[in-house]
């Protein structure tokens, strides 16, 4: 007997368009549809999935969203390095300069790590000389290619966590308009300031690498044990203004356990009428 599945959540009114994969992207370098990956490193148990859009989906573009993390070490204590970055959808090879981007961010924040760890000033420093390197690896990339940089433009968020006593210490930084969050026993509450909470009402600035290397937006804060880090793109970030998605996803993340990668999955897919972004989430669980 065929087994069942349930169909993904709808949180926000029944979408138009089908969640089916149409036609296969015709762009160079185009990536799967879906990837998925957890794992544990230490104190922290890591759940990640990278979905394309419905409305990539219907057109048959690649999506454009990307996410690496991997172990690092902090004084022999294991610590997680863990980025998400955001292809912007006007530039043709945004979706390879997410990739590279996640991937050269991840592994060229690893040296930094313990000056990450000390004091928000020293984290500073490290973060903008990591995401130089950033932009340094997209510019490289352009020229092999024989492309200007502008085309592989993305937005990049990442974390270092770093365990202590009570949980863990979360060193950012952000060069754009992903998200990070952190989800508690009273809920979510964010990492950097959140629109209209900026000087004169406004948001962060549009910003994009490799152009906007040398001024990453900065946070050090702390996370407790039983709490949860998000790092998410705009297609979750802005579907989780609507306290319908912030309390469907909370409900799901602060369940007993951490959720199997198969429902992570489901959850990341949930249905919402008007948001067919790709969508990424890189969650962090702290025990």
């Amino acid at each position: 007997m065929r087994p069942t599945f349930a169909d993904p959540a709808v949180l926000i009114r029944q979408p138009t368009l089908s969640s089916a994969p149409g036609p296969l992207p015709a762009v160079r370098g185009a990536v799967p549809d879906t990837v998925l990956d957890g794992g544990e490193i230490g104190r922290f148990s890591v759940r990640a999935a990278s979905v394309r859009g419905d409305g990539h989906r219907f057109v048959g573009r690649t999506r454009q969203d990307a996410m690496a993390f991997g172990p690092a070490d902090a004084g022999g204590s294991p610590a997680l390095v863990a980025c998400v970055a955001d292809g912007l959808s006007s530039r043709p090879l945004s979706h390879l300069g997410a990739g590279l981007a996640s991937r050269v961010l991840r592994d060229a924040i690893e040296p930094e790590l313990a000056t990450l760890a000390d004091d928000a000033e020293a984290a500073a420093a490290a973060a903008c000389a990591a995401s130089v390197r950033v932009a340094d690896a997209l510019c490289e990339r352009a020229r092999a290619d024989g492309a200007e940089p502008e085309a592989y433009a993305t937005t990049l968020t990442a974390a270092v966590l770093t365990p202590d006593p009570d949980g863990a210490r979360v060193a950012l930084l952000r060069v754009g308009d992903s998200a990070a969050l952190i989800l508690g026993r009273d809920g979510w509450r964010p990492c950097f300031p959140e629109p209209g909470q900026g000087p004169a009402g406004e948001g962060p600035p549009a910003r994009e690498l490799p152009r906007d290397a040398a001024c990453p937006e900065t946070a050090v804060v702390r996370a407790a044990t039983g709490e949860m880090l998000l790092l998410c793109t705009g297609g979750l970030a802005e579907p989780m203004r609507h306290a319908d998605v912030r309390d469907a996803l909370g409900g799901w993340w602060t369940e007993p356990g951490v959720p199997e990668l198969a429902a992570f999955l489901w959850h990341v897919s949930f249905r919402a009428r008007a948001f067919s972004d790709d969508r990424t989430a890189l969650c962090v669980w702290i025990r």
